[in-house]
């Protein structure tokens, strides 16, 4: 004769609430842990080129920097509204679109302050990224500007 072992309902939920609970702490525990130790920082270089000189420049300028880089942003003098777009150059030679910046008015400091005025004069845009470019071209599309 066989026996045929009967689990309550209840007892069933309760195996299963507690199965549930270990395996998740189990699962969310272990990401956590990581290597010991000091992580080292990223190698990181920052390089500023100057590409219009003090001259003042119009609409329809541009300027190639024939550098590696991964994120670009232009800081100017003058015209706070002035625009410029960004382009990269990949590996095959190939360039591409990759963002139009200027000197955004959700990123600006608090009005009336020193940083405020200082700003005004010697705009920067964001920082937008551009891959493994091997050179990046800026170019004013609206406004003026000198030492781009």
């Amino acid at each position: 004769m066989r026996q045929v072992l009967r689990v309550r309902p209840w007892k069933m939920t309760l195996i299963a609430g507690l199965t549930g609970s270990v395996f998740g702490i189990g699962l969310a525990v272990v990401p956590v842990i990581g290597p010991v130790g000091p992580i080292p920082a990223p190698h990181t270089e920052v390089h500023a080129t100057q590409v219009s000189g003090r001259a003042t420049v119009s609409a329809g300028w541009s300027s190639v920097v024939a550098e590696r880089a991964n994120l670009v942003g232009v800081r100017w003098q003058g015209d706070p509204a002035a625009r410029f777009s960004i382009e990269s150059r990949d590996g095959h030679g190939r360039w591409h679109a990759v963002s139009e910046v200027g000197y955004e008015q959700d990123h600006r400091p608090d009005p009336g302050t020193l940083e405020a005025s200082r700003a005004m004069t010697n705009p920067a845009s964001d920082a937008v990224w551009v891959g493994d470019a091997r050179a990046v071209r800026v170019r004013l599309e609206r406004g003026t500007a000198s030492g781009v």
